[in-house]
């Protein structure tokens, strides 16, 4: 089973000045060494009217959407110090969560 690994900065930055070369996505896939779907897709999923995002832009918005699959408690060290220190208490985590 092959492993997935997200884009990084600098892929993104090649997938931009590719782009600004008037590089075709399956080119700027081959230097990369990725598939063209992955370079079509990161295309799609960060331009806007004008284009491709400018590289942090698109970094960015890329990391905000994989952080929201983190778990609020992992979010929030003091939101998981009061579950736990109730749970030690024995309240229920209804009870908890009703807090």
């Amino acid at each position: 089973m092959k492993s997935f690994y997200q884009l990084s900065y600098h892929e993104r930055q090649r997938i931009y000045t590719g782009l600004c070369d008037q590089k075709t996505a399956s080119q700027i896939a081959l230097e990369l060494g990725r598939p063209k779907s992955t370079i079509t897709r990161e295309i799609a999923r960060n331009s806007d009217q004008i284009g491709y995002l400018y590289p942090g832009a698109a970094h960015e918005l890329a990391q905000r959407k994989r952080n929201m699959n983190i778990p609020k408690i992992d979010k929030n060290d003091e939101l998981k110090r009061y579950i736990v220190r109730h749970l030690k208490k024995r309240w229920s985590p209804k009870s908890i969560a009703g807090r």
